[in-house]
Parts: C-alpha cells; structure tokens; sequence
C-alpha cells in the first residue's frame, strides 16, 4: 500500500495554529515508545503486588479474604476458564486480557488492595521482606524496575482511600525510574538531564509553539512530566512569579503553569500570557509533593482519574469538563494519542459536535442550498493515528466535528483529517516506515514557521531592513516575499509526493533541518544579541541559553524572523544550489550551514552564525568532519560601521537573497576561501579536517565587549 504523507491535512491543521485556534489534547500513546508505561506495563505491577501479598496471607495466615479475592479476580475478568487455569497473573496471556478493560481492572484492584492492607496491618518486617522477594520473582521476566516498598501504617490512615494510595504507588507513581525526569530541577541543564532519552522532538514542537503563544492551552490526561520537561527546556518559568535572569532575553509567554487539580484551576486558570498545563486526570508531581502528609494526600487522591468510576464521574468536580466542553464549542482540537475510545470523554466530544450541529441546522431554512465551508474552516478536531488503518472512535470524532462544521458528504474511513503515522516495527530488523510521529510533528513546526516567518517578512521586514541597512525599496521587499513563497511552494509540492520511504525521510530531513535546527538557533543568536546590546554585562551570562532546546520566539522577535528567512534565501543562492553545489544544516547549539564552497568538493565547509559570548567557538560545538569551519560575526550587522574579515554585511546578505548573482559580491572570504592560511590553519585545504583541529581567531566585534 503506497499511503502519502498527510501535507494537505497538516496545512490545514498549520492554518488553525497561526490562528491560536489549535489546542493540542495528549493521550497515553503520545508517550509510548519515550517512557513505555504501557496498559500491560502498569497492570503487571498490580497483579504482581496482588500475587505476592494474597499466597503470602494464603500460605501463612490463611486468610478467607485473601483466597476470596484470587477466586473472585478470576470469575470476575473471565480468568477461571480452562485456558488460563495454569496461567500465574502475570504471564503474557493474562496481562493481554486483563489489559482490554483497563479501567475495569484498575478499579477491582484499588478495592482489593484496602482489604488486603486491613489483613495486613499487623505484619511485620519479616513478613513484608518475603512479600517484596516474591514480588521481584514475578517481575524479573518482564520489568527491570522493582516495587518500591510501601508503609501499611501510613496507608491505613486513609481509611477507605488506602486501596487507591497503594495502587498508585505499586504502578510507580513515586518512582522516578517509571515515571522520570524532573522540570523544576534547580537548573535548566539539570532538568533535562534528568529526563535522559526520554524527551523526544513531539514534545518540543508543542513546548515551541506554546512559548509563541500560538498553543499557549495544553490538555492531557496523562499523568507524567514529559511535557512539562520540554516547556522548561524550552525556556519556560514554573509558577505564578517569574523570576528571569538579567541575561535571559524576553518572551511574552514565560511561564508554565501546571493544574493539577481544581484549585489550581481557580486559582491559576485565567492567568494573564502564561502557558497552561491542563492534567485533567492528575499529576505524578502533585502527587508525590501531597504524599508526604496524610492530610494533604487524602484531599489529592480524588483528583487522580484511574477507576472505571472515576471516569465516569470525570471527577466529583465539573471545572475540567466544564472547561473541555467550552473548548470544543471554540476551539479546534488536535487529539495526538488519544485513541478517543473512553467511553465518557468521548460521548462529551459527540455530544457538543452535535449541538453545534443542531445550531446551525436551525439557522438554515428548509431548502436552502447548503452553506459551503472553507476547507481550513473544517477543522473542529484532527487525530493521530496509525496510517493505512481507521481507530474508529477517532474516525467516528472526527466524522462528528466535520459534521458540525457543516460538512456531510464524507466517507466512513481516510477522513481529510486523520494523521497517519507509523509506528516502531512489530519485529526486530524491519525498518521504521516513514512518518513517525516524531517527524509528523517536527512538520507541524515547519509548517507553522514558515506561516509564520512569511507574516514577519509582509509585517516587519521594512522595519528590520532599514535599522541594519537604512534604506531599502519596497520592490526589494516584494521580490524578497516572491522568493520566500517559492520556496515554500516548492517544499509543499514535495512534501504531497512522500510515502512510506526512505527516500521520503531523507527530503524531509533536508527541508525540515532549516527550520528544526537552523532557524531555531538563529533565532536564539539573535535574541542573545539584542539582550547583550540592551543590557550591560549580560554578554557574559548568554551561554547558559544557548541550549539546543532553548527557544526564543518569532512572535516576539518578528523583525529577527523576517531576517532569518532573507539570511536562508542568501546562504542558499551563496551555496549555488543549481550550479552542482549544495547547502545542508549541521547539528549544532549555533546555526550551522553546509556549503560546497567550490564545485566539485566532496567535503563541505561549516559556517558557523553566532552572536556574543566566548571568544572561540568550542570545538565540541560544531561536530562532524568538515573541510574547514569558518565564522560569521552576527554582532557587527547591530549598525557597526566596520565588518570582521570573512563576514558578510546585512547588505551583501540583502543582495544576494534576490538580486541577480552579478550583481552580488563575491563569496570566496566568506566561505573562507581567500584568506584560509592566516584564519583557519589549516595547512593544506585539500585535506579533510575535523572540527577539533581547527582553531577559529577571536572576531574584532566581541573582542570589543559587544
């Protein structure tokens, strides 16, 4: 089956996100393949718990209480047939039928546990030692992470709650290891490093456009802190006062703010330009800040959503169901991992759909043509899904929304605005079909950059080019938008023709490293820039935001971004993409291009984009095996009379982003080709060199303090 990649649907998606009429609503597939706590996962935990503690009462106490729940877990979930008579609760059989009633599951076992912690409650040291060895028996096939002991005493004492604390605990809400990473870490460093491989790029592109103010609204029930690591890495505050660092540049939205419960929501909930965290279900932090105080812990437990009756509550309170049916009504919802099948949730997204619905049929009078609905227009909701198959709960949610929208001649199956993805191959050695939903997302951000920079360039392009060349004509500016439109045309056109392929993913990774890695660290070069100029001494302190994930907005520096896209029109004709040369993006903290600096070379020069700070770039920055690196001194286009050899001046880059190339100077010094003996050592420029051997002097612009 040959499935194209989904360009059309996310163009639309892009359009209602420049809008700020997107909200990203995350399920528990969002973060199966980073911290793989699946259904089956955490089910295998409770059952080994319950294993271990009820043949411990069994065989040592004899317990009725404990005999009568193994008996009845069977009868309840269908265990007592013949083909599961020899099967231990944790086996591969078992975990695949319990896991079909998840929440069914969750609930037995929560009331289960408060019985068997009664049966306990005089046990002791000895007793409970015996409990954990068999617990680590039943897990060493199939979990490297252990059950953490727990405190009967401290349990009991919330009475009827006890069951659900326990559970909780067993599933691993206390421990790191299952569910990791810490956002509100001392530093920004330490806060990713926290999380190890666990933040992916998924989560970043939702973090960057929440820090533009585009997405500033997250919803999720899950119950982890991925998202919350990638708006720190990002660059975002926790808490209701900020206090940001002199050096820090700007940013309009600064601030994350987590709820985690309905206090948090009336307390927090219209907070002024500050991103929002909506965990609708509860939130592992919140969690282990309550636990240690029984009082504390009995007021939170009712704000985690794990039993079947929970769900169909939706909590005792109506603030968060409230808050999603007037989301719905408004907003364009973008469900990423979210299967859709809970059966209460799901029946609030049919049932405001088909109000809207409802709505509108009564302001059409009988017989009137139909009201045609722009095809950006038709975008109530989009969903993540495997691509080639149909989730139907999605499909049915989608089918709603459009519907609302006033659209009706649809399919049963392949809706306009269903994202398909791959998933990781089912067994070891078959390749990962191209998208993931990494890479799905990661074209979302460049899609929404580049809306977003052609707006800059129609908005602020005039303002920014007369600070930093004084004078410009307006025909430039429209022959520098044409361009820009032809790029991004030509990047669409593209994008409508990917498959599943390899191919695909290598033109994706081309176009998409513009964006993903270039843009994003010019952005931040210029931000540090600004900030330096601005405020005295604050160059010295700008390298603990130069992070690779640390991300400075567009919207707050529109000018900047204008100008970002004219120095990517000029690298690329410099580079002489048509003239058997090529330009490509290095992996970097700075913005890093690669050129053929002359037709025929094999290996390409580094030009390194950088702003103030260190006087050498480090060599650890700038990895791979390049011909030479060469540097550009961003801190002379801030109107310095006098630019470093080997630099272009803004109006060399303004030339040559449009101008016909005999008119534009000649790109040898700037490549570091004329002047390559003194600047870069290398003593032979025909041999291949890596960054580690190259020394780069010292530009005049920050040697004066800039």
């Amino acid at each position: 089956m040959n499935i194209r990649f989904p360009a059309e649907a996310i163009e639309r998606l892009t359009c209602r996100i420049i809008s700020g009429e997107a909200v990203f609503f995350v399920g528990a597939g969002f973060s199966l393949d980073s911290e793989p706590n699946t259904s089956a996962r955490l089910i295998r935990r409770l059952m080994a718990r319950f294993t271990a503690i009820t043949k411990h009462l069994i065989d040592h106490r004899q317990s009725t209480v404990a005999t009568g729940l193994c008996e009845g877990l069977r009868v309840t979930f269908g265990l007592d047939r013949e083909e599961f008579s020899n099967e231990p609760l944790v086996s591969e059989k078992v975990i695949e039928s319990l896991k079909k009633d998840y929440y069914n599951i969750n609930d037995w076992v929560s009331n289960a546990y408060t019985l068997l912690l009664d049966e306990l409650h005089n046990a002791t040291r000895e007793e409970m030692c015996s409990i954990q060895e068999q617990e680590a028996q039943l897990l060493k096939y199939y979990d490297t992470t252990p059950l953490d002991d727990f405190d009967i005493a401290t349990l009991l004492k919330l009475g009827g709650a006890s069951g659900k604390a326990l559970f909780l605990e067993t599933m691993g809400f206390t421990n790191p290891k299952v569910f990791g990473g810490d956002p509100r870490a001392a530093s920004t460093q330490e806060a990713v490093e926290s999380y190890g491989e666990r933040l992916r790029d998924r989560y970043f592109v939702i973090a960057r456009l929440a820090r533009e103010g585009l997405a500033p609204l997250m919803l999720t029930t899950n119950f982890d802190l991925l998202l919350e690591g990638a708006c720190r890495a990002a660059g975002f505050e926790f808490g209701d006062v900020v206090q940001t660092p002199p050096a820090k540049p700007a940013a309009a939205y600064d601030r994350l703010l987590v709820v985690a419960r309905p206090l948090d929501f009336f307390e927090r909930g219209t907070a002024y330009r500050a991103a929002l965290l909506m965990k609708i279900h509860g939130c592992v932090w919140r969690y282990r800040q309550e636990q240690p105080t029984t009082e504390r812990l009995e007021r939170y437990l009712p704000s985690m959503v794990f039993t079947y009756r929970e769900i169909q509550n939706w909590r005792k309170d109506s603030w968060s169901r409230d808050m999603i049916t007037t989301l719905l009504r408004t907003r364009c919802i973008v469900l990423c991992g979210y299967s859709g099948a809970d059966a209460v949730i799901h029946d609030t997204f049919r049932t405001v759909y088909e109000e809207i619905l409802a709505n509108r049929a009564a302001v059409v009078a009988p017989g009137a043509p139909a009201i045609e609905v722009p095809p950006e227009k038709d975008t109530l909701a989009f969903f993540t899904g495997e691509a080639g198959k149909g989730e139907f709960a999605g499909l049915e949610i989608l089918r709603a929304g459009s519907h609302a929208a006033g659209v009706n001649d649809l399919r049963l199956f392949d809706h306009p605005n269903y994202l398909g993805i791959q998933f990781s191959p089912k067994k070891p050695g078959m390749p990962q079909l191209f998208p993931t939903m990494d890479e799905l997302f990661v074209w979302i951000y460049h899609r929404s950059l580049r809306k977003m920079q052609l707006n800059a360039i129609r908005s602020d392009l005039r303002r920014i080019a007369v600070r930093l060349l004084q004078r410009v004509a307006p025909a430039d500016i429209e022959e520098i938008e044409w361009k820009f439109l032809s790029l991004c045309e030509d990047e669409n056109e593209k994008a409508a023709k990917w498959n599943q392929s390899e191919d695909s993913r290598r033109a994706f990774a081309g176009i998409t490293a513009w964006t993903n890695r270039f843009h994003v660290a010019l952005l931040r070069e210029f931000a540090l820039m600004e900030t330096a100029a601005q405020k005295q001494g604050s160059g010295r302190h700008v390298q603990e935001f130069r992070a690779p994930h640390h991300y400075f907005p567009l919207t707050d520096r529109p000018g900047w971004g204008a100008w970002g896209a004219v120095v990517e029109l000029a690298l690329r004709r410099m580079a002489g993409s048509d003239e058997e040369r090529s330009t490509g993006i290095g992996e970097s903290v700075f913005p890093v291009a690669l050129v053929a600096a002359k037709p025929g070379l094999f290996t390409r020069t580094a030009i390194v984009l950088r702003g103030p700070g260190e006087f050498r770039i480090p060599r650890a920055s700038v990895p791979g095996v390049y011909r030479r690196i060469h540097e550009w001194d961003l801190t002379s286009w801030m109107g310095s009379e006098i630019t470093p050899d080997g630099t272009p001046a803004a109006r060399d880059i303004w030339q040559w982003s449009f101008m016909p190339k005999a008119d534009c100077q000649p790109t040898d010094a700037w490549f570091g080709e004329s002047d390559e003996p003194t600047r870069t050592g290398v003593p032979d420029a025909g041999q291949p060199v890596t960054s580690s051997s190259v020394r780069v002097e010292p530009a005049s612009a920050r040697e004066a303090g800039v």
